[in-house]
């Protein structure tokens, strides 16, 4: 068959391709309308990964030509297929929210789409289009879903001043759907007339540009009361944590007068990926001594983490707060064996010691249980707090053996350089060391852990753990003793997330047990963490 098929960014062109053979509860499609939106054009551009080679689009309407059918499903019947799929195993699917899916995808980016005289879905993942409705108007109709589902969880009603922001596709389908829920007033913004006029075509009550002018006219027609409800579709391009850091550099090379050493640096980290690359003409500079003669307000310490003696670590953070230095670290290492002591340091200097990205990474676990749960008592925790045993355990549940999944996760670098730090527990250990003293108050150390890890779990005790309904996952537990084991747990628990996710379950004295998942170590999660420190170190200091 023919297809668009993108090999990689801004490359594309029209293949012969093989055949599509569909598979059990699957049928074949005979693609005859495919709508191109935002989406596709960014990641046409790259601004959004795809696993090239694929066949793009997502928004598919055609007729069942073939494959698992039935008398429910003929062939001949006209389909919108729902490009969205998801896992159905994992927290955010068991309680309904399979967008949110980390194991899911989409048509047209990770798997092959509508570009194409063919494509293959899942049964249950096509809807049948009703007698007369027009198939052009059916391949908009997964963009009306999202048009739904924003306003649903907005909770707009009869009666409500609806303003939306941006008068796209998107836009436009908002003022429509608005007024058909009953809005009393939807107000529509743009800087385009020509869109404007759209709106007003389409059921718009009122059309005005942006800016001040669209602030007063709305306080205007609501006596000065405003909007309900404002729904913001202008679509911005994606910034990516790069692109901010870019735009920082930018700020304060021009404060420096037009110093190009910011930008110099900046882009030998882009070309090398290592900052090292800066001046090979200079030597190697020891970071203790850096500590030592540099005046710095902050020192952000983001060393290998050693559960042997914490070193280099340990002596870079003493040094920094000793010399009147705030820190950030991501080196699990100090925290984990000195942390009592390192709080006394930095209470006895008056300076600040951050380390939320020691533990989840991206993920605020430490910041949630701190401050979002002030006012309660946390009696209990536990949690997953090791992505990489995860992703194994989670492998061998899919059929591989320990050796098989440990291989795979080495792959796709999971692992850390010190296996042992993964499959022997010390790293999740060392978490616990954290979570138990920042967040219980306690005054503990490694050596206080009961630590057991996976290198002993294998197929049949997977199995066994399945005919009960269960999953074997290692929890990090601070109740009655510290530990870290391999555990069996019911399947539908909110803790039981697959692949490299981390969970935690928190347990208080009158709010019960509430759950935060989300995405562990990675550079850009790591990088996010910092920042978070950064910003909370200047806020507290600005108190002053």
């Amino acid at each position: 068959m023919k297809a668009m098929v993108l090999e990689s960014p801004k490359e594309m062109s029209l293949n012969t391709v093989s055949d599509l053979q569909p598979k059990e509860g699957e049928v074949l499609i005979k693609n005859t309308h495919a709508g191109i939106c935002g989406t596709d054009t960014k990641i046409y551009e790259g601004k959004i990964p795809a696993n090239y080679p694929v066949i793009m689009g997502h928004e598919i309407v055609g007729e069942v030509v073939g494959g698992d059918t039935n008398e429910n499903i003929k062939n001949g019947m006209r389909v919108l297929v729902d490009p969205v799929f998801f896992c159905g195993k994992c927290f955010q699917c068991k309680i309904g929210n399979t967008n949110l899916c980390p194991f899911g995808g989409l048509m047209g980016r990770e798997t092959n789409g509508g570009f194409a005289e063919y494509c293959v879905a899942k049964k249950n993942y096509i809807y049948p289009l009703p007698t007369g409705f027009d198939s052009k108007v059916g391949a908009a109709v997964q963009v009306l879903t999202t048009v739904l589902h924003a306003q649903n969880k907005g909770g707009i009603i009869k009666g409500d001043t609806v303003v939306i922001l941006g008068l796209g596709v998107t836009g436009l389908m908002h003022i429509q759907l608005a007024k058909a829920k009953g809005a009393k007033l939807v107000i529509g913004v743009s800087r385009n007339q020509h869109k404007r006029e759209v709106a007003l075509s389409l059921g718009a009550d009122l059309v005005i540009s942006h800016g001040d002018e669209a602030k007063r006219t709305i306080l205007d027609a609501t006596d000065g009361v405003g909007a309900d409800a404002v729904i913001e579709c202008v679509g911005p391009e994606t910034i990516t944590l790069k692109d901010i850091l870019k735009r920082l550099l930018n700020l304060i090379e021009k404060s420096f007068e037009g110093n190009q050493n910011l930008k110099k640096l900046i882009d030998a980290k882009e070309k090398s990926g290592s900052v090292g690359a800066y001046d090979k003409s200079v030597s190697q500079i020891d970071g203790l001594e850096m500590i030592k003669t540099l005046d710095a307000d902050v020192m952000i310490e983001t060393t290998a983490s050693n559960y042997k003696d914490a070193e280099p670590g340990m002596t870079h953070i003493i040094t920094a707060m000793k010399r009147k230095m705030h820190v950030i670290s991501v080196n699990k290492g100090p925290l984990a064996l000195a942390f009592p002591s390192l709080m006394e340091l930095a209470e006895f200097n008056r300076v600040l010691l951050r380390f939320s990205g020691t533990v989840g990474g991206g993920t605020p676990i430490l910041d949630y249980a701190k401050n979002s749960l002030r006012g309660e008592k946390i009696i209990s925790f536990q949690g997953i707090l090791n992505g990489t045993t995860n992703y194994i355990l989670t492998k061998m549940e899919n059929g591989m053996s320990f050796d098989e999944a440990l291989s795979d996760a080495k792959n796709k670098g999971y692992v850390e350089a010190d296996e042992s730090l993964d499959l022997d527990g010390l790293d999740a250990a060392a978490k616990l060391v954290i979570l138990a003293n920042w967040i219980m108050g306690m005054k503990v150390t490694m050596p206080d852990i009961l630590r057991t890890g996976i290198r002993d779990v294998n197929t049949t005790d997977i199995k066994n753990a399945e005919r009960n309904s269960n999953s074997i996952k290692l929890i990090a537990s601070c109740d009655e003793n510290l530990t870290v084991s391999p555990i069996e747990i019911k399947s539908d628990n909110p803790l039981c997330v697959n692949g490299t996710l981390n969970a935690i379950a928190f347990t208080s004295e009158h709010s019960g047990t509430q759950t935060i998942i989300g995405r562990g170590a990675g550079g850009i999660e790591t990088a996010s963490s910092i920042i978070r420190d950064l910003i909370d170190i200047r806020k507290e200091i600005s108190k002053v």
